[in-house]
């Protein structure tokens, strides 16, 4: 009984750790989120069913290894059976083990990350429980946290609240001028992802902080609820900081048409300057989408360090697959991505392209010569960006979270929730499609 507690315990971790990369993988759909869900499920009913025992396995497991996708799991058991009080224990143990890593460390949104924002760790995982949790078994646990004079259960509850898209309404305003910085970055995120537009200048306000996970959730939300016309977002696209590559992929879709070309024009003669600016003009261009910008994308599939960044970018534009459409090739023979195994080699820096496929020029060059753009102007998904909806039934996940932000930028509103559990997915794009 214990072997199999213990294996449904290590399965929930690790399948939690590899749908927390899931669901921003170029090569995973919400068909294939559908089934890791439903083994992830399975491996957590199976702990549900182990009652108490599953308690004390889930406890051990946690204390000897304090991460997010471990804290995931004994915080979903708690609230599914364990009850009130274990979960309490799981919340004080997660703040116990982030005291240990650096506070400064920003996550992108769970939009982006699947987790919770924040600091990255042991909370993401418990925030993530509550996220993945069915409203009926929290009861009203969230309001408590929302009550809490503790800054991790405020975090925590209004993580909640973001990730099931519920406004917590004058909570939300109150933390999102918080002076602790991790629970004032997960408001100012979830100010963005719940659109709440009566927010935006407080947001606007909040991009000049010190704190980079303040500001930089600060300048995300700002550039969602059009307060600031993206302007800060596009600051840190210019910057070298742990946002800069994600702000490239969102600001082109998360301003005006004429300041994504303008700051385009600009970055491109930073990036003459500053060869670090090079790749982030890449994620920018293919952001804005526009098939004109295709010749020097094309140019750019040729260089070993921007070809699969640029690849995808093409890819994802017109909707094409460079793996299953035989676009792509086997990568140079000197080329070394990440960690090499010369310990005098201090760049221990994993590959940011290990699971984009490097295109083949001149293939790619052939298809992209008979494409034919069903409309002038910007594209996704080989769609105009006025139809990105259509990418959140059947694109792989990256070009699904660019459909939200595109949307979101469209009409306001709510970002669709592309980290969700795939379940609520499917019924939330039913509702949206018989409304």
């Amino acid at each position: 009984m214990i072997a199999i507690l213990l294996q449904h315990a290590e399965e929930a971790a690790v399948l939690w750790g590899r749908r927390d990369y899931a669901v921003r993988a170029p090569h995973y759909d919400l068909k294939d989120l559908e089934t890791h869900d439903g083994r992830l499920a399975a491996h957590l009913d199976g702990l549900v069913i182990g009652a108490e025992a599953a308690a004390d396995v889930l406890w051990t497991q946690f204390d000897q290894f304090p991460d997010a996708g471990e804290a995931f799991a004994a915080a979903f058991h708690a609230l599914a059976s364990a009850g009130r009080g274990r979960f309490e224990e799981v919340v004080d143990r997660a703040v116990a083990a982030d005291a240990e890593r650096d506070p400064t460390e920003f996550m992108p949104p769970p939009e982006d990350r699947g987790g919770a924002g924040g600091t990255g760790g042991a909370l993401r995982g418990v925030a993530s429980a509550l996220g993945w949790a069915e409203p009926g078994l929290l009861g009203g646990l969230v309001a408590d946290l929302l009550a809490s004079e503790d800054a991790a259960r405020r975090t925590l509850g209004i993580a909640a609240c973001a990730l099931h898209r519920r406004d917590p309404g004058a909570a939300l305003a109150a933390a999102c001028e918080a002076d602790d910085p991790g629970l004032a970055a997960r408001a100012l995120q979830a100010a963005g992802e719940l659109g709440r537009a009566d927010l935006g200048e407080i947001c606007s306000a909040r991009t000049k902080e010190d704190d980079p996970r303040v500001a930089a959730a600060a300048a995300y939300a700002a550039a969602l609820l059009k307060a600031d016309g993206g302007a800060a977002l596009w600051r840190l696209v210019f910057r070298n900081g742990s946002f800069a590559a994600k702000a490239a992929a969102a600001a082109p879709r998360l301003c005006s048409e004429k300041t994504a070309r303008d700051q385009l024009r600009t970055l491109k003669e930073a990036a003459a300057a500053e060869p670090a600016l090079a790749r982030r003009l890449v994620q920018a261009v293919g952001a804005f989408g526009d098939p004109v910008f295709f010749p020097w994308l094309l140019e750019r599939c040729a260089e070993p360090a921007l070809a699969r960044v640029a690849g995808e970018a093409i890819a994802r534009t017109t909707g094409i697959d460079l793996a299953y459409d035989d676009l792509d090739r086997d990568p140079p023979a000197d080329f070394e991505g990440g960690p090499t195994d010369d310990p005098a080699d201090d760049d221990v820096a994993p590959d940011p392209d290990a699971d984009r496929p490097w295109p083949d020029p001149e293939r790619l060059a052939g298809r992209i010569a008979v494409f034919t753009p069903p409309a002038a102007g910007r594209l996704l998904h080989g769609a105009p960006v006025s139809e990105a909806a259509s990418a959140l039934v059947s694109a792989p996940q990256r070009t699904r979270l660019a459909a939200a932000f595109e949307g979101a930028a469209a009409r306001g509103g709510a970002l669709f929730p592309c980290a969700a559990p795939a379940g609520r997915q499917r019924a939330l794009l039913a509702s949206q499609e018989s409304g």
